[in-house]
């Protein structure tokens, strides 16, 4: 932030925008005896507002709505594939901080940063049946993970339209088993996923992201 307020004489530009995706998550750790982790799809939103340090550099916060998890498959002895048996979802309230670098066109870009998790809430499922238990005390209330990106903007008259793939990697375990929770639920895990988001931006003050 002492990097962002000393340089602001440079280029007060600003943009605010709103996005959304999916989220192609996972655990990793060591899975049950004889079932293994698959990656379970779910949705983002939020909002960002980003400033420009430079004309091709920008620092980003992007508060959203996440939802991570994973699937536990087992495998039957009749059946080549493991069978998806189980569904874990976590919600969390996110704040990604990323610092984002354009490329000579301000078409392209690359991000990087850290994404800062609040849990908000967490269910286990097995899978074909309604019954969903509460099991948010088996994980602990922060997730904090590493993210690199790419993306492009395109512009269409006052905003921008853009298109972001991410990656991001847990940094630290976030189980916290408690007495009783459901035995598929191992003592050590990360999260881990892929992202794709779309959405639309718009630049106050300073020139154009393009001029």
């Amino acid at each position: 932030m002492f990097v962002v307020f000393a340089v602001a004489s440079v280029n007060a530009q600003f943009t605010t925008g709103i996005f959304g995706g999916i989220n192609n998550s996972n655990l990793i750790g060591d899975a049950p005896p004889g079932s293994t982790y698959g990656s379970d799809l779910g949705y983002a939103a939020g909002a960002l507002v980003e400033y420009n340090i430079t004309s091709d550099v920008r620092i980003s916060l992007q508060p959203m709505f996440q939802r991570k998890g994973t699937k536990i498959a087992y495998s039957v002895f009749s059946e080549r594939e493991p069978r998806d048996s189980i569904d874990i979802n976590i919600n969390y309230f996110s704040i990604p901080i990323l610092v984002k670098v354009y490329g000579g066109n301000n078409l392209l870009y690359v991000s990087g940063g850290f994404d800062i998790g609040y849990k908000l809430d967490a269910t286990f499922r097995r899978i074909g049946t309604d019954i969903e238990e509460d099991i948010n005390d088996s994980f602990d209330d922060f997730d904090i993970a590493a993210i690199i990106g790419v993306g492009a903007q395109f512009n269409i008259g006052l905003f921008y339209l853009f298109i972001e793939g991410r990656y991001s990697q847990g940094l630290g375990n976030i189980s916290s088993p408690k007495e009783g929770e459901p035995e598929e639920l191992n003592p050590s895990f990360r999260t881990t996923g892929l992202q794709l988001y779309a959405g639309l931006t718009y630049t106050f003050g300073g020139s154009n992201a393009d001029d």
